[in-house]
């Protein structure tokens, strides 16, 4: 009988996970750049000019396997609206750029849990932020000139970017609390751990 192998314990126990693009659709856009927030710690932040794939900056290959690399020591990875956009733009990026390495990890997307236990008049993270969290966790507005001009390569505007990114995982670290650690009062709340699923990047549901 061959003797039990332990897994390895993950780097990170649990991190915010946000991604910025330069298009809703993963065939026709990029990832700019990905933060990945562990708990109580600064943002891990990948950028697209830091990391160009061999094509140039329009190749986000070499950033999508060093994400996949961060993701995969990672025990729980939570995000918001994560399960409709992040994980799938991450999971077509990693096919389209032919990408065989694992990448797998337990997720819980907040939005879910936040739209089925709370009643605010809607469910976006701003909304949240302005009625839950202190002024210095607020999002930063969009600007669609700056993120055009990142989409074109200007470092000046990837700047803004990563900044409106590592606000967004700054930001979702609070909602995280609120909803994992019960600072929200609500009778019958839902803990995200309930929600979790593990999340396969590197598989596709038929």
């Amino acid at each position: 009988m061959s003797e039990y192998q332990r897994p390895k314990p993950r780097l990170y126990r649990e991190v915010g996970f946000d991604l910025e693009t330069t298009n809703l659709k993963a065939n026709f856009g990029t990832i700019l750049c990905a933060c990945v927030k562990p708990v109580g710690a600064d943002p891990i932040t990948f950028r697209l000019d830091e990391l160009p794939g061999p094509d140039g900056l329009w190749d986000d290959s070499r950033l999508v396997t060093r994400l996949c690399e961060l993701l995969n020591n990672c025990g729980k990875v939570f995000g918001w609206y994560s399960s409709f956009f992040d994980i799938k733009f991450l999971r077509t990026r990693k096919l389209l750029n032919s990408l065989s390495m694992p990448c797998s990890f337990a997720h819980a997307d907040l939005w879910v849990t936040a739209r089925s236990q709370l009643a605010l008049h809607n469910n976006r993270l701003d909304t949240w932020n302005n009625a839950f969290a202190p002024d210095d966790a607020q999002k930063t507005p969009i600007k669609w000139e700056a993120w055009r001009r990142a989409g074109a390569g200007d470092s000046g505007s990837i700047d803004y970017v990563v900044e409106h990114c590592e606000k967004d995982v700054e930001s979702m670290e609070y909602r995280f609390y609120e909803l994992e650690l019960g600072g929200v009062s609500v009778d019958g709340m839902v803990s995200v751990r309930r929600l979790e699923t593990t999340v396969e990047v590197d598989e596709v549901d038929a």
